[in-house]
């Protein structure tokens, strides 16, 4: 049986990160063209302020040219996009700002571009108040 590592990256990246898991920070994961990427959210979204994301991307030698988020609508209108740069291989810790308001259906939006040049996008939704 072939196990995953994104989950105990995901935990791994969520304590180098500063978080823990008391913060019930959850990991779903999305494929984004050739990469597996593990979305941590520590915390609820609040309008006009930053958004920690985590993200661990798998297969982590892989390296893409640049990773971007947003929070809001697939097309980004009235958001505002924010390069990723990597903390270590495959791993990201990224502030992201998030709109006010914050528009329905809101979601955080993690576009990948490949070395030749290929974007590919997916979405998480934002964490629930608690």
């Amino acid at each position: 049986m072939k196990q995953s590592l994104i989950p105990v990256t995901a935990l791994l990246l969520a304590f180098a990160c500063g978080l823990s898991a008391a913060e019930g920070a959850a990991a779903p994961t999305v494929e984004i063209g050739a990469w597996k990427v593990a979305v941590t959210i520590p915390k609820p979204a609040e309008a006009g302020k930053p958004l920690d994301v985590d993200l661990v991307l798998t297969p982590a030698a892989t390296a893409p040219k640049a990773v971007r988020l947003w929070v809001g609508k697939a097309d980004a209108r009235g958001s505002t996009k924010v390069k990723a740069e990597p903390e270590a291989a495959g791993t990201y810790c990224v502030g992201v700002e998030v709109p006010d308001p914050i528009p329905a259906e809101a979601q955080v939006w993690i576009a990948i571009e490949a070395a030749d040049g290929t974007t590919s996008k997916a979405s998480v939704a934002l964490p629930a108040a608690k």
